[in-house]
């Protein structure tokens, strides 16, 4: 009887320090992974890093069909700045607090456009270089680059609304200074990567695919942003 007991008495110690560690587990969770501005600035990293590498693969992708010329450059740079003032203006007029729930459709766009480029970009720049050179460098800027700029610099004005209306609105300013200040980060930390070893070790086509993987990381982070916006508006 006495080792009946004792077996029975082990075994709800070895339950009970099972549920202790699960719920440690569960707490260091929620402090690292659920922490709202960690996932905010994680992704505000991680979605510079793509849209700065993907503008210099794109320049990479561009230089068999119309060579490194001050056109193609030029053509590059103008219609990436077209795309990201296009994109913050359609990020700060359309991602209200109310709007988080859509914060990973910028980024599903991203991915499925940068797969469709990828499949396309042989056939269609074939078709391009026909063309007066320096109209060609344009449309295939556009081609490459515009839709996945637009919908990536969407991002950096959602993320401040989103702080601003979470946290404290008398400092926006703060915010934004942080948000474009990692955003910046990430692109310059990715770049680095790209020039120096993912390319010259797997190619453009590998490095492309490693900032589709990129962008799946981010619409996870987005999701679980929208998550943690959602659980706090219902409190």
């Amino acid at each position: 009887m006495s080792v009946a007991r004792f077996c029975i008495s082990n075994q709800t110690a070895t339950f009970s320090l099972y549920l202790h560690h699960i719920s440690l587990l569960n707490t260091a969770f929620q402090h690292i992974f659920m922490n709202l501005k960690r996932i905010i600035f994680s992704l505000s990293f991680l979605e510079g890093g793509v849209l700065l590498s993907y503008e210099f693969l794109s320049a990479r992708m561009l230089n068999p069909y119309f060579g490194q010329s001050f056109h193609i450059w030029a053509a590059i740079l103008c219609i990436t700045l077209i795309s990201m003032s296009i994109g913050y203006y359609l990020g700060a007029r359309f991602f209200s607090f109310s709007n988080h729930k859509f914060l990973s459709v910028p980024f599903l766009v991203s991915l499925s456009y940068m797969l469709f480029v990828m499949i396309t970009k042989d056939a269609i720049l074939s078709k391009l270089i026909f063309i007066n050179l320096k109209i060609g460098a344009v449309l295939a800027s556009i081609f490459i680059l515009m839709p996945i700029l637009i919908c990536l610099t969407m991002i950096s004005p959602a993320l401040i609304t989103f702080l601003s209306h979470k946290y404290d609105s008398s400092i926006i300013g703060s915010y934004t200074g942080q948000i474009y200040a990692i955003s910046t980060a990430g692109g310059i930390v990715n770049l680095l990567a790209m020039g120096i070893y993912f390319i010259y070790q797997y190619g453009i086509q590998q490095s492309v695919l490693i900032l589709a993987a990129c962008l799946v990381v981010c619409i996870f982070l987005s999701i679980l942003i929208s998550f943690e916006l959602k659980k706090d508006n219902s409190k």
